[in-house]
């Protein structure tokens, strides 16, 4: 089909996976957004001879060059392409890497934007830089990739002094961005190109990064500002502007010789911009917000309509985008509202409107309960006595130790055993009250049951085995309590449906007990803590050809693995890289292994970590496909310099002649393109 298309419409179709967004040609960060690339656009260009003839145009618009390999490469193609080099509108060059980059620019006539970065070390090669400047003539220039502590350098000073010679001769030039501040201080070459730029006619338009607010005008502006040419003057920044606009612009605006108020421009870094535009006239307030005040939306729909729709809209009104608490004091009458789930101070407002509101709110709020102290359950019980219906609507609960009163829980029980259709319930603690209630209500539909206590202050408590009897759909059991479990299982079916145990604190009688059972579905489980997986050694002899998932937060121990033949995932988060745990280990079904271990690269981690790599043989994990590193440090290196020095592409590689995807925390893998 594509073949029938003319050239013109096949190029429309082709340009745009080839455009290079301005913000990412144009970032002024520490990092470099290419150094994530997980793709090349070029790729559509492989396709047929056709596409390539077509697409080379759009290719070419915008050159990015991000090592010493990719410069020769483009290089080349200048030189044996001359042509190429007139399609060529943006450049950006990430370090200094020989003479190609200024042979290349020799055949582009029409570069208008130019990013290029001052940190050169002492082996960068900037001599095709040099070359560069003298032969281009920018409408636009960007300083990027800027680094904490700049090296200083006769090459750096060099390239710094041949910047500053060559913006005073670039005639279009109208635009100059700094590069993002890193620190506290101003780069000292930034300050010497600035005095340059004070003295450019043609200069209309200049950005400079903020990193910190500043108690005068900072000196990059100051030394600008004399400069008649600029129009406008962009502080970009991070969360700083309401200082800007407090203690930075009055000084701002007196600094300015021609006393122009709109040549400063505030920007913070999600793009919102100041530019102090026209307040707009304010409501009159003789104009009725609605044609009729007493408008009733749905006059002439069924009650139960109406409703069904109002508790819809309510709902959606209520709850929150994602978990995490609305941060409120609440009423007595919705203070068992779960604010991890719904706004809770909104919610509250909403049914103070009218009793219709209210009547519509408490089915919805009633469906994720949170008990704080009694006094929130005793509330909750004197709303279930006046609506008796709305019990059977509770589908998760939360309850913390102080609504236990002492960990009894008398009305906490009480509530459980109204809360039929309750999946999901997380207790601070248990006793034989609190589980039989819950059982005896919603065992038959109870899917995920958390004990957490934050304390061993309730140690004291304990429950029996055939507490557990009545909880027939439980498919996820997390427990984290020292409360001990008396005696044996009154069968070993218990808990027959569980598919996920995870534990963290934990007394030896509740491994004794949950060991004892037969649990035919398990295929998860998840220790937590040295005694879990000290008493979980002997669950795992016994089940352990049963898990095909393993997670860890402590070291494991030596037979750990070994007992279970079938696992297929494996989680690790001791943070601490462990060589012991695989030699002799064979898991022939083992698919995927997550760390969250040190990536430090400190000689002995380096060296723990090269131990590991060799372990993971086809012989020992044949069906070993993905490595993923969890650690909160980036792991692949960014640059050509960085590369040299850093282990994790030889790893990376390494697994990969295996089969196997070494992945960082992001999912990204290694792309060997620099």
């Amino acid at each position: 089909m594509a073949h029938k298309l003319a050239d013109e419409i096949l190029r429309m179709i082709l340009t745009p996976p080839l455009l290079v967004p301005d913000e990412l040609f144009a970032h002024a960060g520490a990092v470099s957004p290419f150094s994530k690339a997980t793709y090349s656009a070029a790729d559509v260009l492989a396709v047929c001879k056709r596409w390539m003839r077509v697409a080379t145009p759009a290719l070419y618009e915008t050159v990015i060059i991000r090592s010493t390999a990719q410069s020769k490469a483009f290089g080349a193609a200048i030189r044996n392409n001359p042509e190429f080099g007139k399609f060529i509108k943006r450049v950006r060059v990430e370090g200094a890497f020989g003479d190609e980059i200024g042979t290349a620019m020799l055949h582009s006539p029409n570069v208008t934007d130019f990013c290029l970065t001052l940190t050169i070390y002492s082996d960068g090669k900037p001599a095709g830089l040099k070359k560069a400047f003298e032969r281009i003539n920018p409408a636009r220039v960007i300083l990027t990739l800027p680094v904490v502590k700049p090296p200083r350098n006769a090459k750096r000073d060099a390239l710094v002094a041949a910047l500053a010679k060559a913006l005073p001769t670039w005639t279009n030039l109208t635009a100059f961005e700094f590069p993002n501040e890193i620190g506290w201080r101003e780069d000292p070459s930034d300050s010497r190109i600035a005095e340059v730029l004070a003295q450019c006619p043609t200069l209309k338009t200049v950005s400079i990064w903020l990193s910190h607010a500043f108690n005068g005008i900072p000196p990059l502006v100051q030394t600008i500002i004399p400069n008649q040419s600029v129009t406008t003057i962009f502080l970009r920044h991070r969360r700083i502007h309401g200082h800007i606009q407090t203690h930075m612009r009055p000084q701002l605006s007196a600094a300015d010789p021609n006393g122009n108020r709109f040549r400063f421009c505030s920007i913070d870094e999600s793009g919102s911009h100041d530019v102090h535009p026209e307040s707009s006239p304010a409501p009159s307030l003789s104009e009725p917000a609605l044609p009729n005040p007493f408008y009733r939306p749905m006059p002439s729909a069924p009650e139960p309509l109406q409703h069904e729709i109002w508790g819809r809209i309510l709902e959606y009104a209520v709850q929150l985008e994602t978990h995490g608490s609305s941060g409120c004091t609440l009423s007595r009458q919705t203070s068992w509202v779960d604010n991890q789930r719904w706004n809770a101070l909104f919610a509250q407002d909403l049914m103070c409107v009218s009793w219709m509101f209210r009547k519509l709110l408490q089915p919805v709020l009633i469906k994720h309960v949170y008990l704080r102290r009694e006094s929130d359950t005793l509330a909750l019980l004197q709303l279930l006595a006046e609506r008796a219906e709305l019990a059977s609507l509770i589908t998760t609960a939360r309850v913390l130790r102080y609504a236990l009163n002492g960990g009894v829980g008398e009305n906490v029980s009480k509530l459980l055993r109204l809360a039929t259709g309750l999946e999901r319930c997380t207790l601070a603690d248990v006793s034989d009250s609190l589980l039989v209630a819950l059982g005896s209500s919603a065992g038959h539909r109870l899917r995920h049951l958390q004990v957490a206590c934050s304390t061993s202050s309730l140690a004291a408590l304990s429950t029996s085995a055939s507490s557990f009897d009545s909880f027939r759909a439980l498919t996820s059991l997390s427990w984290s309590s020292f409360a001990t479990v008396i005696g044996r299982p009154s069968t070993t079916s218990q808990l027959s449906s569980l598919r996920t145990l995870e534990v963290q604190d934990v007394t030896k009688p509740f491994f004794a007990y949950i060991t004892a059972l037969d649990l035919p579905d398990l295929s998860t489980v998840k220790l937590g803590s040295a005694k879990a997986v000290q008493y979980g050694a002997i669950f795992l002899r016994r089940h352990g050809g049963k898990v095909t998932r393993l997670e860890s937060s402590p070291p494991l121990g030596d037979d750990s693995l070994s007992s279970c033949p079938a696992l297929e995932v494996l989680h690790l988060q001791s943070g601490i890289v462990d060589p012991a745990l695989f030699p002799g280990v064979q898991l022939p079904k083992l698919r995927e292994i997550h760390v969250y271990w040190s990536t430090l690269t400190k000689p002995a981690n380096m060296a723990s970590w090269r131990r590991v790599m060799s372990m993971l043989t086809v012989s020992a994990f044949p069906s070993l496909k993905d490595f993923k590193l969890l650690g909160h440090w980036d792991v692949w290196p960014r640059t050509e310099r960085d590369i040299k020095k850093s282990p994790w592409p030889a790893f990376a590689e390494m697994l990969a002649q295996r089969g196997v995807t070494l992945a960082d925390r992001t999912g990204q893998t290694w792309r060997p393109r620099l």
